[in-house]
C-alpha cells in the first residue's frame, strides 16, 4: 500500500530495483501548538505502523513567519497537505489517510 502518487506531491527517485514514491507532507502549523505538535507526531506513528516501507518527508511551515499565511490559515492550524491537497484540518484523520493510500 501506498500514498497516492498522482496528487502532485510523490516525487519518483531511482533505487536499486524500479521506483520508489516519496510523500511529501507540508504541515502548516506555529509555535507553542500543542495541536501542531500532535499531528506532527500522529503522522509519524501512523506512517510507521501502516506504511513502515513507505519514503515520507514532513515540511512544517511556521504560518506566523509569513503574514501572508498567517492572513490565510490564523486559526485554522493545523493544516497538512500532500501536494496542494488539503487532507487534514486541525486532527489527524487517519480514515482519510487511508483512502489516499488506497488510491496509490
Amino acid at each position: 500500500m501506498r500514498l497516492s502518487s498522482g496528487i502532485g506531491s510523490a516525487q519518483p527517485t531511482k533505487g536499486k530495483i524500479g521506483i520508489t514514491i516519496i510523500v511529501n507532507f507540508t504541515l502548516y502549523s506555529r509555535q507553542w501548538c500543542s495541536l501542531c505538535e500532535k499531528m506532527q507526531q500522529d503522522l509519524r506513528v501512523y506512517m510507521q505502523e501502516n506504511l513502515p516501507q513507505q519514503k515520507y518527508t514532513i515540511k512544517v511551515i511556521d504560518i506566523d513567519a509569513n503574514p501572508e499565511l498567517l492572513k490565510k490559515y490564523d486559526w485554522e492550524v493545523p493544516l497538512l497537505f500532500i501536494g496542494d491537497q488539503e487532507v487534514c484540518r486541525h486532527h489527524l484523520e487517519s480514515s482519510v489517510l487511508e483512502k489516499y493510500a488506497q488510491r496509490g
